[in-house]
């Protein structure tokens, strides 16, 4: 895109409370008004089992930089219009649940016949992030032997988001250890709240621990749940293992600096696994509404309930967000609480409620559990069908069809009656 070219395309969809918070005016195209100095991103992508690929990514533009008070960039990435209205809802969403996400500024459109604008790629969206530096950046200055690209790019990632850890013995190290803990913590999240990522290239893997692209939220649990017809293994329950393995892929890209001499950095990609397991486990006590002990017998028969409620949860493929909103006003009801979910009494959910009716009890009187689940378990999400109602809104211009949807899924915990049809169970 050049300057010229956006004169061409006018705002579809746009933030306002984000714009504001950059002190950015809403009153003309944002997308055009913030253009400046574009940069091509060069990187490599990768995903395990495939062969690699050098790109030049001229669909994801580098444009400038805002502030509020931190330095974000600013990203400018032309796709297939529903692909871009679907990133923009879903990066505003998953910001309102608490999952590290790149925002959403602007989505633009070519100012075309109302027949062309879906029909075409007229598309773009802007983005932010503190960096949209990733994975497959380092793996391209490595895997093209450009290794004094590799030693910039690291100073840089330390110059601006560890400056704590400059000129450090193990400087390197420490940042490994903060890129991994930071996935982790990511990893925890999409996986707590039912979130596939729509790719696990290292291309899309951020080094700060956040998510860059769009991706789905599952319906009715399948651990083998993919947003696409994948064939490479990418589905729900991978996504962990997968995100490790590129981890072992920037632990290669790092040991080539000059000053990982010594370290054995693959070794150290395996804290990975253990700060995952800690960090998801924790996640899902509080949609339990169960505290943490640090008994570790206790800590064990915790951690055999979390595996009930997923063996449960699968094989009776049940709605993944509706169950565990539902759990919330769960007082002993078996009976009722399953009839609510449009399901059948079975063996599978006697031995998920003898496992959490032993902990509730263990727990005690507990009268805010029902207010704290209800802060971790959202109301509603970006459901498959409303994904494609709000697409189709936007083909005819309904305003206020988007406005408000916007708003239901950036407060999701928030219950309204209005929006019962997209969060009741998802028929099989």
């Amino acid at each position: 895109a050049t300057a010229e070219e956006l004169t061409e395309y006018k705002s579809l969809l746009i933030n306002n409370e984000l714009a504001y918070q950059y002190g950015l005016s809403t009153e003309s195209n944002l997308t055009e008004t913030l253009y400046d100095s574009p940069l091509i991103s060069i990187f490599t992508d990768h995903q395990p089992a495939h062969r690699l690929t050098q790109r030049k990514d001229s669909d994801a533009l580098l444009i400038g930089e805002v502030s509020d008070g931190t330095i974000h960039e600013l990203q400018l990435k032309g796709l297939e219009l529903n692909s871009n209205i679907q990133e923009y809802f879903t990066s505003e969403h998953l910001h309102a649940l608490g999952i590290p996400t790149s925002r959403a500024l602007e989505v633009s459109i070519k100012q075309v016949s109302k027949v062309q604008v879906f029909k075409v790629q007229t598309s773009k969206i802007l983005k932010t992030a503190p960096s949209f530096l990733s994975l497959g950046h380092f793996e391209w200055a490595v895997n093209t032997d450009q290794l004094e690209v590799n030693e910039s790019l690291f100073s840089l990632l330390v110059e601006n988001f560890y400056p704590q850890y400059q000129g450090m013995d193990r400087v390197i190290a420490l940042v490994f250890s903060e890129i991994c803990k930071s996935t982790a913590n990511m990893l925890a999240h999409w996986m707590a709240f039912g979130f596939c990522y729509q790719e696990m290239q290292t291309k899309e893997m951020s080094l700060q621990g956040i998510t860059l692209g769009r991706g789905a939220f599952m319906e009715n649990f399948n651990l083998d749940f993919s947003p696409s017809n994948h064939q490479d293994g990418h589905c729900y329950q991978n996504q962990p293992p997968m995100a490790h393995q590129n981890l072992k892929v920037l632990a290669s890209c790092f040991q080539k600096l000059r000053a990982a001499k010594g370290l054995d950095l693959n070794s150290m990609s395996n804290q990975f696994v253990s700060q995952f397991n800690t960090l998801h486990r924790n996640l899902m006590l509080k949609k339990l509404g169960l505290t943490a002990t640090g008994i570790p017998s206790q800590s064990e028969d915790q951690l055999k309930l979390i595996q009930a409620s997923t063996k449960l949860l699968h094989l009776e493929r049940i709605d993944y967000t509706f169950f565990w909103r539902s759990l919330s006003k769960y007082c002993g009801d078996r009976k009722s609480f399953i009839e609510n979910l449009e399901k059948e009494e079975s063996q599978n959910f006697d031995d998920f409620f003898d496992l959490y009716d032993h902990h509730l009890a263990l727990q005690g009187n507990d009268p805010e559990r029902a207010h704290r689940m209800n802060q971790i378990n959202p109301y509603l999400v970006l459901k498959n069908h409303l994904a494609q109602d709000i697409i189709e809104a936007a083909k005819e211009e309904d305003y206020d069809f988007l406005k408000d949807t916007f708003s239901v899924l950036t407060n999701p915990f928030e219950e309204n009656s209005n929006w019962s049809s997209y969060v009741r169970p998802t028929s099989l």
